[in-house]
This record gives C-alpha cells, structure tokens and sequence, in this order.
C-alpha cells in the first residue's frame, strides 16, 4: 500500500496512492482538517460514495480499517466546510498535492526529503516502490487503449448522485439560488436558451430556460435528462447539475465574485 502524508495547518492529512489517477483519502483526516467539530457524522452526512475501508497502521503498529473516500466525496466535505481556510486547503489539495502524485506517483513532503537525505535506504525503497508502481500503470495503461470506449462512456457520463441541483449548491454555500445563476451567466460558465410554452395552468404563454455549460466549462456541469417529464418543443427536458469538480471549482470562485 503506497500511503502518504501531508500537513495542513498541523493537521496530517493520509493518502493512499496506489493508483495515482484515482487516489483514497482517509475521512477521518479529511474532515478534521477542514474543521469538522463531529467528523464521522461529517462523513456521514456529506460523502454519498461508496463507503470504502483500507487497512492501515496506526502509530502502535496495530492495523485499523479506516473509511477512505475518493475524489467526489473529497468535494462535497470541503463546499461543506465551514472554515475559513477551506479554500486553502483546497487550493493546496488540487493545484498542490493532487497534480504531483499524479505526475510522479508519490508527493514528496519536506519531512520525506528530509529522511531520504538522511537515509539513503529508504530513498531507494520508495523510489523502487514507484517503479515498480509505474510499470503497473503502464500495464493497465495498456488495458485502457483496448477499453477505451468503455472508459470514454464512464467519464463523459458521471453517476447522478454525485452531482448537485444550482439549488442544493446554492443552499450549501449560503447564497441565492437566482444570484449564483446570474452570475455563472455574466462570468460566461452557463447560458440560458429562452423559449416560450403554454401552461395549461396558468392559461397563458410563459417562459421558461433551459441553461447549458459553455464549452471550455463541460466538465463542470452535466446535463440530465428527465424522460418522464412533459417535452419541450419536442425535446425531453434537461436540468443542468454540478459535477463535484464543478461544485469545487464554483466554490472557489464564490469570494472572488462578491457573493459571500
């Protein structure tokens, strides 16, 4: 098991790197970094994927199953936090940590540097551990091309119950729903077809929108199609939704845009 370490803010924060592309994060850690004052029931409450468990050591040598949780849940507990500094800790996973392991495998804190210097034993251990490390994805790497089709379906299409309705984000971050639409519109992330239907309802013409993702912005939104839902002009109608990088991304930008 490739586990790694970083600190935030005093906090340790635990990795499991084995494949570099999709790596775990232990919850408990997570959560008690972002200021979670309950982080099981911060788990609980916020990470809706699969509940994994890893064995690792603690500090004793003794073995524990420790939930981990993956890159979509990993988003939902940091738009969830209330802290102030969850932007850095943010910033610091996916423009920091997350990039590095994903080029080279491993993130080299100061303190591994450090024992790597001082041991050069153990530089050579972790090194021969990334190779060999490497050779496994290139493996799998080579299953992918034959896969690819599979693969491309799986990335274009992300499971409906990781994504956010405008509303629940909204609701999250503590801001309207109508301000947040405006102003993923004026920042050209979204646009709104207008058109016009009858309601039945109401007896009169209304109009209603349909919102899109601009094309540089895609992998921030998804659409959903609603098949049991009335057409509109004589399409099944779709609701626009966050993928949990959409949420992230949106919620980084919420200081910068004036909203919170």
């Amino acid at each position: 098991m490739d586990l790694q370490k970083f600190d935030f803010k005093g906090h340790g924060v635990r990795v499991i790197a084995d494949d570099p592309h999709n790596p775990r994060w232990v919850a408990k850690d997570v959560a008690v970094a972002l200021g979670y004052k309950n982080p099981a029931d911060a788990v609980s409450r916020h990470c809706r994927g699969v509940a994994n468990h890893d064995p690792i050591q603690d500090r004793l040598g003794r073995t524990q199953n420790v939930r981990t949780i993956t890159e979509p849940d990993l988003y939902r507990l940091i738009v969830g936090s209330d802290l102030e500094t969850a932007q850095e800790f943010e910033r610091m996973v996916f423009e920091e940590v997350l990039p590095t392991i994903r080029k080279h495998g491993t993130y080299a804190t100061d303190q591994a540097l450090d024992e790597w210097l001082n041991d050069p034993d153990s530089m050579i251990q972790a090194l021969t551990a990334l190779k060999d490390e490497r050779e496994k994805r290139r493996v799998l790497e080579q299953e992918a091309v034959a896969n690819a089709p599979k693969v491309e379906y799986h990335d274009a299409f992300v499971a409906d119950s990781d994504l956010m309705t405008f509303r629940d984000f909204a609701n999250r971050a503590g801001v309207s729903e109508k301000a947040l639409r405006e102003v993923l519109m004026k920042r050209k992330w979204i646009y709104a077809r207008t058109f016009e239907r009858w309601s039945n309802k109401k007896r009169a013409k209304i109009h209603e929108y349909q919102y899109r993702a601009y094309a540089d912005k895609k992998n921030y939104f998804q659409l959903v199609t609603h098949h049991d839902a009335p057409r509109v002009n004589g399409e099944p109608r779709r609701t626009l939704k966050l993928t949990p990088a959409g949420a992230a991304a949106v919620n980084r930008q919420l200081k910068i845009w004036g909203l919170v």
